[in-house]
């Protein structure tokens, strides 16, 4: 907790959270073997949307949705189906890398 701005529960003010990002931080999930593994899980959620029927834009509504409780906006949709296009990809390894992508953002890290 301490990579994130956990305060000092015995001195500073628990108001007292950095909101910035930093190196530490990055380096901790992007290199995370625990998130790796959840993201590979065969009984999670990634496994379960990529192997439905639901269109790519409906996996990363899905997505979306348990990260952040919102819709992802137009360029953010676009910007995800993207990852279902590229060449040598299945729907599972898309769907891992965009999931990847949201809990590595600041928006996942400071506000979930």
């Amino acid at each position: 907790m301490d990579a994130f701005g956990r305060p000092n529960s015995s001195s500073d003010c628990p108001c007292e959270r950095d909101l910035r990002t930093s190196v530490v931080q990055s380096l901790h999930m992007m290199n995370s073997d625990d998130l790796q593994r959840k993201l590979h899980n065969s009984e999670g959620r990634v496994k379960t949307l990529a192997e439905s029927k639901l269109p790519e834009s409906e996996i990363v509504n899905e997505l979306y949705l348990a990260c952040f409780s919102r819709y992802p906006s137009s360029d953010e949709m676009k910007t995800a189906t993207e990852a279902y296009k590229t060449e040598k990809t299945t729907r599972q390894s898309a769907s891992e890398d965009v999931l990847w992508a949201l809990l590595n953002s600041p928006e996942f890290v400071f506000n979930h």
